[in-house]
């Protein structure tokens, strides 16, 4: 890329940016509010410093955390996992296959904690993502799909996105921006060729960045730092972004789809489903030309896609544009919005953040209250100089305190307590029930008799999060999202080698039953051209056997096992020979795109100690209830088969022995008393 064209490139991206922050509205104000209220920064500076002043109480009860300590502990407890199914003319063994290679990248990046992380700060406040980048470090050649939790305020969204997936053609995002602080040498680093440009920037002022806050106005979150909060996010500033500018870049990474004519290139030698997508531009030319000159051998049709763009730029300084970096035209980006309505986005905090400040102020004017039942004032009957009015105020309110009537005029009189209202308690009571209400979650214990039964205390605990059920399917779209993009990478990129393949996959799962007889029919084949035709023996004509001599027999029973113990050597060679084929076909057929088409589902892991418990309670639970009720129990075997214990099969086998010996040890009772 030519000067002209990173300049124009830096433009269109720096337009996106100043569109997407004027789109955004409020929101990036709306997130920072809510991150208040979450970690217990609730009351509004002058009001509190106002009511300490006066010498009252400005007390904050943080109930929100918990609301979202509940929800979040119950993601924790059920982590989901991927699973691939095949579709369209796709095998049940890659599908596996793609299963083990997308769990070896979540378990490599331990993707359970980021996920865990992200869920929590998106549930509460409103906006987080996860985000793939290419890791070369260890693996150079292959290079490792990174997948970690970006900070919600660092991630600016095309405002104008109305549908939940960013990659729907039409309704989904035209850019996404990523804004995060990084060391400055490890930029140098990287980009050798743009350090002395970098170097003349200085230590940059926020610049552009003192706008809707959504990404130069940040939070560090991961270093800790600290908004200064004023009356609205767009005036918000970092206390500390002029040191933090002296030792790092804020390093702008703007993802954008540049809609654009492509070929599908076809070699009528060839399968049609064998085709090839073509969308560089000096290669569309090739194949057009090809086509021309060999009509009857090459073909070309014309489509519309989508060329995914990956600018990174720290200022007005062009550092790469990586176009198609991962072969995929779908977002390396997975947002979570827990609340998301036709583009509109929201927290579980904002829903609460009302009620939350009528508890607050309750709480603090009881206790302002009870403080005044116990101090009501009192009344004197005149002090000229002042003096001794304001020696009441500050002592009258001690343990034991002498006061001299001479000085109050000769009278000292205390004012009549009122009476607490009432109707303190109960408003306190109603909000602590909106809270429940709102956030739909209910934290009664069974405590009752019929409540006791396991499966009525799992039953309960499950239905109390029944108001977060959007929540939770937001949280698997997103989750979705990422598992289509993580398996499209695997199969359009050499992310795992051959011998990865094989160390990932379990070795009966690089079997596939028609790939293996296809490969057994090529190998009899070339052992049939070498002059080694493995024909199956006949079977000896049992009335010749029978009316042949005792030494012909002999000598006709020993060829026959001689013919087939030389058909079964060959048999296996070709089985030999025919597996590692077989395996490479397989592994092949992974990157093979128009082979096969494959999807993804999200599921509880069967790890989750919740779903294994959730399953043998219920499966116990019915059957005690049945037992209680008079009725028979459930079978045995089902019940073992209901657990995850090892070795189900033999435990039923020595369940079936002890239950056979106690039949027959009755059977024998019953022999003796008849006799």
């Amino acid at each position: 890329m030519n000067t002209l064209e990173q300049d124009k490139t830096i433009e269109k991206v720096k337009q996106m940016r100043t569109d997407g922050v004027s789109g955004s509205n409020d929101l990036y104000e709306r997130m920072v509010t809510s991150d208040n209220f979450r970690t217990g920064k609730q009351w509004d500076p002058a009001i509190k410093e106002s009511i300490d002043n006066r010498g009252k109480f400005a007390l904050t009860v943080p109930l929100i955390k918990p609301q979202i300590k509940q929800i979040a502990g119950t993601e924790i407890a059920n982590p989901r996992q991927i699973k691939v199914f095949n579709t369209k003319d796709g095998t049940s063994t890659i599908a596996k296959l793609l299963t083990a290679l997308a769990k070896q990248v979540s378990d490599t990046e331990k993707l359970q904690y980021e996920q865990s992380d992200a869920f929590e700060e998106g549930i509460a406040i409103g906006q987080t993502a996860l985000i793939a980048t290419k890791d070369r470090n260890e693996d150079p050649k292959h290079a490792n799909i990174k997948i970690e939790k970006a900070v919600g305020h660092e991630m600016l969204f095309d405002p104008n996105c109305i549908k939940y997936n960013i990659n729907h053609r039409e309704g989904g995002c035209k850019y996404i921006i990523w804004e995060p602080w990084v060391d400055k040498d490890l930029v140098k680093a990287e980009y050798p060729s743009k350090k002395k440009d970098l170097e003349a920037m200085g230590n940059p002022t926020q610049g552009e960045g003192i706008v809707m806050g959504a990404v130069n106005s940040i939070i560090d979150w991961l270093t800790g730092r600290r908004l200064e909060s004023t009356t609205t996010f767009t005036q918000s500033n970092r206390t500390d972004t002029h040191v933090l500018s002296k030792s790092r870049f804020q390093v702008n990474h703007t993802w954008w789809r540049e809609p654009k004519k492509c070929i599908w290139w076809y070699d009528e030698r060839e399968n049609e489903l064998d085709a090839k997508l073509i969308t560089d531009d000096k290669e569309m030319a090739a194949v057009r030309k090809a086509a021309k000159e060999n009509p009857e051998v090459f073909s070309v049709e014309e489509v519309v896609c989508n060329v995914m763009h990956h600018t990174i730029r720290v200022g007005d300084i062009f550092l790469e544009d990586r176009v198609n970096e991962w072969n995929t035209p779908l977002y390396p980006i997975f947002p979570y919005w827990p609340y998301f309505e036709n583009g509109n986005k929201g927290s579980l905090t904002e829903d609460l953040k009302g009620t939350q400040e009528e508890i607050n102020w309750t709480h603090s004017q009881a206790l302002n209250m009870v403080k005044s039942l116990a101090n009501t004032g009192l009344v004197i009957e005149g002090d000229a100089s002042g003096e001794y009015k304001d020696w009441l105020e500050a002592n009258a309110g001690l343990d034991n305190v002498v006061m001299e009537k001479d000085k109050a005029g000769g009278s000292i009189e205390k004012i009549e307590q009122n009476e607490f209202p009432v109707a303190m308690t109960i408003i306190e009571q109603n909000a602590h029930d909106n809270i429940k209400k709102i956030s739909g979650i209910r934290t009664e214990d069974p405590t009752t008799d019929k409540d006791r039964v396991a499966s009525a205390i799992r039953l309960k605990q499950q239905n109390s999060l029944t108001g977060s059920a959007t929540v939770f399917r937001n949280w698997d779209w997103t989750l979705s999202m990422k598992s289509d993009f993580v398996i499209e990478v695997i199969r359009n990129n050499d992310i795992f080698s051959e011998d990865e393949i094989r160390e990932i996959v379990d070795q009966e799962d690089l079997i596939d039953k028609d790939i293996i007889q296809d490969a057994n029919q090529l190998v009899t084949q070339q052992f049939k051209d070498a002059g080694m035709e493995s024909v199956p023996p006949e079977e000896i004509d049992p009335v010749a056997l029978q009316n042949a001599d005792p030494a012909t027999q002999q000598r006709l029973i020993e060829q026959a096992r001689e013919d087939l113990e030389l058909f079964n050597a060959v048999q296996q060679k070709i089985l030999e020979q025919a597996t590692p084929i077989a395996e490479a076909i397989l592994i092949d057929s992974i990157h093979n795109m128009k082979r096969g088409k494959y999807s993804t589902k999200i599921s509880l892991s069967p790890l989750s100690e919740t779903m294994r418990a959730i399953k043998s309670v219920e499966l116990f639970g019915l059957h005690e209830v049945l037992i209680n009720g008079g009725d028979v129990g459930l079978d045995g075997e089902d019940l073992i088969d209901g657990t995850e214990i090892d070795n189900k099969e033999g435990v039923k086998e020595g369940r079936r022995r002890k239950l056979q010996s106690i039949q027959q040890s009755d059977a024998n009772v019953s022999l003796s008393r008849t006799a």
